[in-house]
């Protein structure tokens, strides 16, 4: 159950969005204890230009196209945090999964050896196998485990979020045990 959404535009959003998450890194300390660069730490209140911009230009298409192919078009949507990790050579981010979300989401957006694309275990602990490239945004449980392997070549970027879907009540629905 992996989603795979192509970015339109990738490539001229791709220029933007890495000037943007540059200006960031500028402004702020991004270094985590793995050495990645990432925001995952910096207080959510802080202004982050790319989510802006991300979210303006790019998100909305995209979880439109994910709720249909999960057959919940028309419904209400969340996202619940969001973070740039950029990874250089030997960067490696391990085994690990997201709580209190329904799905984790990996936007590609510098990926230039797509066997460096996050790798996802099924629940017998198998890595899932799906085809994604630059400009990518793969879309997932968030209960699977998943990681970025060593970074063995040029640097890569990705804007990760978590993702909520979610349905208005109606009056119907209220009584459990109507």
């Amino acid at each position: 159950m992996i989603f795979v959404n192509t970015v339109k535009n990738h490539e001229s959003h791709k220029k933007t969005l890495l000037n943007l998450i540059g200006d960031f890194e500028q402004l702020h300390d991004t270094k985590d204890y793995t050495s990645c660069s990432t925001d995952f730490d910096i207080s959510q209140d802080e202004e982050r230009d790319y989510l802006d911009y991300f979210h303006l230009h790019i998100l909305d298409d995209v979880i439109e196209s994910v709720s249909k192919q999960l057959g919940l078009a028309p419904c209400e949507w969340d996202v619940l945090m969001a973070w740039f990790q950029r990874y250089n050579q030997s960067n490696v981010h391990t085994w690990h999964n997201h709580a209190y979300t329904q799905f984790t989401n990996c936007y590609f957006l510098e990926l230039p050896d797509a066997s460096h694309k996050t790798e996802i275990l099924d629940m017998n602990g198998n890595i899932l196998e799906y085809d994604a490239k630059e400009g990518d945004i793969i879309t997932f449980p968030a209960w699977m485990k998943h990681r970025s392997k060593p970074n063995e070549g040029e640097q890569k970027t990705v804007i990760a979020f978590n993702l909520d879907f979610s349905f208005p009540w109606e009056e119907s629905n209220l009584g459990f045990f109507d």
